[in-house]
């Protein structure tokens, strides 16, 4: 509907329905228990108003300011923050950037932007702890420096590199040994889950010594760490090990699923035909890249760089959700393709706008 309105070709709009139709990834995702699927619709849905609203930054077709609209984005804005912490990220880092785009042309855009990351920032902060709902733990943001030291460590225990015992010593007091001997290279878990925030908040500063100094001294060996995490971002000949996840993860352990929400299939034979066409479609040349996780991001840079020749601020500010999005990823404790399904879904969007001139 949002094509139509903005009069792209018939072939485009039926090209867009069959890929968000028929793409194996959308259709596994919409059926697991993952708050990936509804954080990406409200992704959607803001990423198009941006785009709308860019444009027209100060009036609608009938010259009156358009209210609807602002609090149509607000409500969406809301909704995409429930669903994921980085939700506010988003909205405030495409907010900084729309005050530099749009404040000589209306203030409303970095206004309405920033009042809904602090809106989104307070239910997930202060009114989360007011209802004494327990946080998360922090170090869910840190998996990448904590590969970097595990990496380090596990190194010098083989003879490559070489740190000293004091070095040694405050890496094994915020990672226990029998999780840094578990490192795997692609997966920030093994080690994560022995990782103890407590350690780390209460010598903060120490420790932040010690990973710029560790870093500075072997470089290569901080960039090949993260590398080897999240590569699959941005590598197209990178297909994921943990792609199986799609089709797995349902969350229905009882430790996990309180509410005790059950799946049962109307249709098994499509459900595993469908799982088992995940997992293999690594081996169709065409498809696998189509229904790629890193054909959106590709998309996406050349959409930002297109419209900076073309002097689209309104594309090129939009955009700036998804990079966020996928800087974001970067962070990520293993590749894997849920997290990149706010960008899988804006793709047919992203493909249409070089169509406009």
């Amino acid at each position: 509907l949002w094509m139509r309105k903005r009069r792209i070709a018939a072939v485009w709009c039926i090209g867009a329905f069959l890929f968000w139709a028929f793409n194996p990834i959308v259709l596994l995702l919409n059926i697991n228990t993952t708050k990936d699927t509804l954080f990406s619709g409200f992704f959607l849905e803001i990423y198009i108003h941006l785009i709308d609203w860019m444009e027209k930054p100060k009036q609608d077709s009938s010259g009156k300011q358009n209210w609807k609209q602002y609090i149509m984005f607000f409500l969406l804005a809301i909704g995409m923050c429930v669903f994921r912490n980085q939700g506010y990220m988003l909205l405030a880092f495409v907010g900084m950037f729309s005050v530099f785009l749009f404040w000589k042309t209306s203030r409303r855009i970095p206004a309405v932007i920033l009042t809904s990351a602090f809106v989104g920032f307070f239910l997930m902060g202060p009114f989360v702890d007011m209802l004494g709902v327990p946080k998360g733990d922090s170090r869910e943001m840190l998996s990448v420096p904590m590969q970097q030291l595990a990496y380090a460590w596990t190194e010098d225990s083989l003879g490559n590199i070489e740190l000293n015992e004091e070095e040694k010593d405050k890496i094994e007091a915020l990672i226990p040994v029998e999780f840094l001997t578990n490192y795997h290279a692609d997966n920030a878990d093994y080690v994560k889950s022995g990782f103890d925030t407590e350690t780390l908040k209460s010598d903060a500063s120490g420790y932040l010594k010690l990973y710029l100094k560790i870093g500075s001294r072997y470089p290569v060996l901080y960039l090949r760490a993260f590398t080897s995490l999240v590569s699959g971002y941005w590598d197209l000949e990178q297909y994921g090990n943990f792609r199986s996840l799609l089709c797995l993860n349902s969350m229905t352990d009882p430790y996990i699923n309180v509410c005790n929400i059950q799946r049962n299939s109307l249709l098994p034979s499509f459900e595993m035909g469908i799982s088992n066409f995940v997992k293999d479609l690594k081996n169709f040349p065409v498809l696998r890249i189509v229904f790629s996780h890193v054909l959106p991001v590709w998309i996406m840079v050349m959409l930002m760089i297109w419209s900076i020749y073309k002097k689209k601020k309104a594309i090129y500010g939009s955009t700036l959700l998804l990079f966020g999005q996928w800087c974001i990823m970067l962070l990520s404790p293993a590749m894997l393709v849920r997290y990149a399904y706010p960008l899988i879904v804006c793709l047919p969007v992203m493909a249409v706008l070089f169509l406009e001139e």
